[in-house]
């Protein structure tokens, strides 16, 4: 694995779930990460938590952008504490091409204030990984 020396650059990103007051189960967009290393990061990011806080936020991926599955790997539902006002970050390896986040609410009546992100270093291929570069881009 490379040290990423440019963030903007040298990493693929995506919004999995748009941050917004939710009340609902909910599916996100995805996010296409054909080009990205399989260890992913998803981040997300929590405001206020009404009625019991039982709310859920999981990864899901997809070869076509239409059948998604759970991403098998338990890292990648890490981020279920129900914690207000906090950022969680859980990390796990894919093994499709497409990731969204799905919200899942534990009881009728739940709501929260919720969004994640997808983050991962780019592929690097070829001898002396030469796929991609990964000097800083100005």
């Amino acid at each position: 694995m490379q040290l990423i020396v440019d963030m903007k650059n040298g990493m693929t990103h995506g919004v999995g779930f748009k941050a917004a007051n939710t009340a609902a189960n909910a599916n996100g967009t995805g996010v296409d990460f054909q080009n990205a290393d399989v260890r992913t990061h998803m981040v997300v990011v929590r405001g206020a938590i009404t009625n019991t806080g039982n709310v859920a936020i999981k990864a899901q991926e997809s070869d076509d952008n239409t059948t998604f599955t759970d991403v098998a790997d338990t890292g990648a539902n890490t981020g279920n504490d129900n914690s207000t006002n906090s950022v969680v970050v859980c990390s796990f390896l894919r093994t499709k091409r497409y990731l969204r986040a799905v919200f899942v609410l534990g009881t009728a009546g739940d709501a929260a204030i919720i969004g994640a992100t997808f983050h991962s270093q780019k592929k690097y291929e070829g001898s002396n990984n030469a796929g991609y570069s990964i000097a800083p881009q100005v």
